[in-house]
């Protein structure tokens, strides 16, 4: 049961809720001039930037995985 517990909410934030929470976090990253950090040259972001990166085909990486599977932990608290 807790298996299915944490594996529905990750299956459903790859599979379902994925192109709309990327969307959302794509308007709310910070810019200067209407440049985001990244295109304008920023070291840092650029080194934050390789810890979001995945071999998943959609770019699913460990960051999402925590995300969705706290909804689990969550859930867990609450029962």
């Amino acid at each position: 049961m807790a298996s299915t517990m944490f594996y529905a909410p990750t299956f459903q934030g790859r599979f379902v809720f994925f192109n709309f929470q990327r969307e959302n976090v794509a308007k709310q990253v910070p810019s200067q001039n209407r440049i985001s950090y990244i295109e304008a040259g920023d070291v840092r972001v650029k080194e934050y930037i390789s810890l979001l990166n995945s071999n998943d085909p959609v770019g699913f990486n460990t960051v999402d995985l925590l995300a969705w599977g706290s909804i689990f932990i969550y859930y867990e608290k609450m029962t």
